[in-house]
């Protein structure tokens, strides 16, 4: 009979210790948001417009990468990147071409902020199948940018602002709007 409880007794005791453990790990993070499916940006995309005070693209002229998060806290999952872009066409707003704007977007550790050059990897293209190495996309540089109060604006998975290799068809909506 001993035979019999012996297994019982480490069977609970290993679930009490794996239970014991779940105390231990550190609070899990996660951005509550999820990147907008193509169809649905599509019918916003007159919404988002209505809302911000500015809409234009502009191009990417340099990022910088610190670690921690907006407020400073520093944490090794969480960085801020301040990128610097030109403005090359205005949609909305008083922004002239040419003029530099400030985004500042707070990525990882549970944010919901994306980088505008894609490091640290927030987008994938694809993995490979047999070794399973990730394929990182390449983004063009140039984003559509819809800032709503006062700069510096933040590139987030929940915001409308998305790299111009992802809004062919709303950009030519866009500039045909103007154009009217």
């Amino acid at each position: 009979m001993s035979l019999v409880r012996r297994p019982l007794r480490i069977g609970w005791a290993l679930r009490m210790a794996l239970a014991g453990l779940a105390f231990l790990q550190g609070p899990a993070m996660g951005c509550s948001c999820v990147w907008p499916a193509q169809n649905e940006y599509k019918q916003n995309l007159d919404r988002h417009f209505e809302q911000a005070s500015e809409v234009m693209v502009a191009s990417v002229q340099s990022t910088r990468l610190t670690p921690g998060d907006i407020s400073g806290y520093v944490n090794g999952d969480m960085f801020v990147e301040d990128a610097i872009f030109v403005v090359t066409e205005v949609f909305k707003g008083s922004r002239k071409v040419g003029s530099e704007l400030s985004i500042r977007s707070a990525i990882g550790g549970g944010q919901c902020g994306v980088s505008a050059v894609n490091r640290p990897v927030w987008l994938e293209v694809s993995r490979r199948r047999k070794t399973d190495e990730r394929l990182d996309a390449k983004l063009p540089g140039a984003w559509l940018i819809f800032g709503d109060g006062k700069p510096p604006y933040e590139f987030s998975m929940c915001g409308p602002s998305k790299p111009i290799n992802q809004v062919g068809k709303e950009l030519a909506r866009l500039r045909s709007r103007r154009q009217q």
